[in-house]
């Protein structure tokens, strides 16, 4: 959906925008200019405490709202370069509007170098583009300028207008204003989201106008109201607004920023009786025949509502190509069931429009959800239209669960949604809806299964078969390398070797691939060439760290020292890995190393020995979605770098039976170091425990505390372990 510029610029677009008109062609020639001459900006602004390699000395919003609701938008910027660093995120401008909600004209813009000399742009440095992100159809476009000899000690300004000509919701206005303005490197593509002397907004609308204000950070915004020439004026400004530097997994720039939103919307009912009444007129029922005909056959072996639920998403999915937005259409219409069956492909909305009307001819309960996809922009106490896409939602009805569903992203698995993060929520339209629920409503949607199997082990090579499997974001990560990557066998294989970097790669499948209903499987067998004899004994290990550094954010896990902003964890991620040694050999494992255990609100990690199988042991890592603080980060990460340095387990395989020399002559239950042995390689821990207790009772033995420490370990009692090792190491027991 496209929304007005006010909104934000979103990936799907709902809503697309009109042709060029002779209004956005720009001109160097000042006119309507709303601040003093650019000397006396300088005078009265160019002193402030928000200083950096750039600053915006002032911006200036003027916005003029007519009775239809209607308005024009000019803004003013003077910006002062301090430092060469910043020429490049200076040296070239993109201002972008959306041609069917709004015309955008560059009044003037120029340059006032270090030595005073005043430089105009040229009008060849002035040009309107296509949006660099533009998919398909669409009337995203950019008015783009660069600006001559820039230097430190200059200084640009520049004023631009947008007025608007179609209206997202008739009758009514919203605007979204971010008092601070950020910069794109036009080299590396990186934002600067420089320092702020002084942001100021003046609103002028007629008085019937009820224009409500919300939003972040209001306690720093002065905000004045007034009444003058039969119009309402608001007056809104923010001074000394400081140089963020954005870091990696920090809360978005709408949470770190002064910023408001005004909206004549009261209530998000308004809303959803706008938009479901816009969504249905663009279905009609001059298809519904056609559409109870196609349902009847796509549901024709469907047993029951959850069977034929899956059945219409699979054939939506697979046979209607996802496209952009398209031309001509503005808000929330999409076109007619029978017109995306008929070309084959539509937009999210085009999508969801078809698959609500072959549930419903089904007997299925749907409705259209707008949802925005980052989940930090829902400001719920601001009605207006900011979602970027459209997904179904279902309630709860004959064995079918209420949740979301969407058949727009290619070929994942179902229900669809791609998992952003656990704020997201999906706003349900509908006659007895308009309301906001939850998206991921499953305890833990983003769960990756890895299974490493040792099935043989020699003097001269070790091989093992690697098993991935996934659900939520996992799986949508391994389906859109399998399914869009041009080296999609390579990729999985890089994969595959930063978990085992020493290993030759043998062979790779994958499946489920093309199910939709089944998490996708990958499988390699690898081999790993043997330096040591088998029966001097081969370590083996697995860790914490081996899984976190190849599907996690590690380094925004683990460094605090230079950490600045808020660090913003968006998903819940669950990852087990499980390592057995199936080889069919006579062998056995001493424990040389175990993993810590860590259980904290946000970070979980433990291990364990499988009980039913005779050499197995399961990692697990779960971490929840999260929002702390800068000064709270430290309580995370050294939890966490804990479980990185000291999360291993290193096990000693060897071949043949133990060969004691403490047995215990007359006892029945063979009470010896080989009976316990056998016991602990069945996992029978509790029985083997006993035995070592009889067995210490009667004789001390280091062998015997070395297996005392090796089931408390798989017990889960780990200081006993730990004392019980140490009396072994006393004992003069060697590996």
């Amino acid at each position: 959906m496209k929304t007005l510029h006010k909104l934000l610029l979103f990936i799907c677009m709902l809503a697309p925008l009109a042709s060029v008109s002779a209004q956005t062609q720009a001109s160097t020639k000042e006119q309507g200019r709303i601040v003093p001459a650019l000397d006396n900006v300088i005078s009265q602004y160019g002193e402030h405490e928000a200083k950096g390699d750039a600053e915006i000395l002032y911006k200036y919003r003027k916005i003029t709202i007519n009775e239809a609701s209607e308005d024009e938008v000019i803004t003013y910027l003077a910006i002062r370069i301090n430092h060469e660093d910043a020429i490049p995120y200076y040296s070239q401008f993109e201002l972008s509007f959306d041609e069917y909600y709004e015309t955008l004209q560059l009044d003037f813009a120029r340059v006032k170098t270090s030595s005073g000399e005043i430089l105009n742009l040229p009008k060849s440095a002035i040009q309107i583009k296509t949006a660099n992100d533009a998919l398909f159809y669409n009337e995203q476009k950019e008015l783009t300028f660069s600006v001559p000899k820039l230097s430190p000690g200059a200084i640009i300004e520049f004023q631009y207008r947008r007025k608007a000509i179609n209206l997202a919701i008739k009758n009514h206005w919203f605007h979204t204003e971010f008092f601070s303005w950020h910069q794109r490197n036009s080299s590396t593509g990186e934002y600067s989201f420089d320092a702020t002397g002084v942001s100021e907004v003046s609103i002028s609308a007629p008085l019937k106008h009820k224009i409500n204000l919300h939003g972040q950070q209001l306690s720093a915004i002065t905000q004045k109201r007034y009444t003058q020439d039969n119009r309402q004026i608001i007056e809104l400004s923010r001074r000394n607004i400081k140089k963020m530097v954005p870091q990696e997994m920090m809360p978005s720039h709408w949470l770190n920023s002064p910023a408001l939103v005004l909206t004549t919307l009261d209530n998000w009912q308004q809303l959803n009786q706008f938009s479901y009444q816009t969504f249905k007129s663009g279905i009609g029922t001059s298809d519904a025949a056609e559409i109870k005909r196609l349902a009847i056959d796509i549901t024709a072996n469907a047993q029951n509502p959850q069977q034929k639920l899956h059945a219409i998403f699979a054939y939506v999915q697979q046979n209607i190509r996802y496209v952009y937005a398209h031309l001509g259409r503005g808000g929330l219409t999409p076109h007619s069931p029978s017109w995306t069956l008929k070309n084959g492909f539509g937009d999210c909305k085009d999508q969801s429009a078809l698959l609500i009307s072959l549930l419903n001819a089904a007997g299925i309960k749907a409705y259209p959800a707008l949802y925005h996809s980052s989940g930090q922009y829902l400001l719920k106490s601001a009605p207006r239209l900011m979602f970027d896409h459209m997904i179904v939602y279902l309630p709860q009805q004959n064995n079918i669960e209420a949740g979301f569903i969407d058949s727009s992203n290619y070929k994942l698995q179902y229900p669809g949604i791609i998992p952003k993060n656990n704020l997201a929520q999906g706003f349900v339209l509908g006659d007895d809806q308009g309301t906001f629920i939850n998206i991921n409503t499953q305890p833990r949607p983003n769960t990756l299964n890895m299974v490493t199997d040792y099935y043989d082990i020699n003097d001269d090579k070790v091989s093992a078969e690697i098993t991935l499997s996934a659900k939520g974001y996992f799986d949508n990560y391994f389906r859109s390398i399998w399914l869009q990557s041009q080296e999609k066998e390579k990729a999985l294989k890089s994969i595959i070797k930063s978990l085992f970097a020493s290993a030759t790669i043998t062979s790779l499948t994958v499946e489920n691939d093309k199910d939709l209903f089944k998490p996708v499987v990958i499988k390699a067998k690898i081999e790993f060439a043997m330096n040591s004899k088998l029966a001097d004994g081969l370590l083996f290990s697995a860790s914490y760290k081996q899984v976190a550094q190849s599907f996690m954010p590690v380094a925004a896990f683990t460094e605090d020292e230079a950490r600045h902003q808020d660090l913003y964890n968006a998903l819940d991620l669950a990852i087990t890995h499980t390592v057995r040694i199936s080889d069919k050999k006579d062998l056995y494992a001493n424990l040389i190393e175990q993993p810590v255990i860590i259980d904290t609100p946000l970070l979980k990690v433990n291990t364990s020995a499988l009980v039913d199988e005779e050499m197995a042991l399961q990692m697990n890592i779960s971490i929840e979605s999260f929002s702390l603080a800068a000064s709270e980060i430290k309580s995370f990460t050294t939890a966490f770098n804990d479980a990185m340095e000291n999360g291993t387990w290193l096990i000693q395989v060897k071949p043949g039976k133990l060969n004691s020399t403490t047995q215990l002559a007359g006892d029945e239950k063979a009470v010896d170091l080989a009976g316990i042995k056998n016991l602990i390689d069945r996992g029978e821990y509790e029985q083997a425990l006993t035995n070592i207790k009889i067995l210490l009772e009667k004789q001390e033995d280091a062998e015997g505390y070395f297996f005392k420490g090796l089931v408390l370990g798989f017990l889960n009692q780990h200081d006993e372990s730990g004392a019980a090792f140490e009396k072994a190491d006393s004992l003069g027991y060697e590996i």
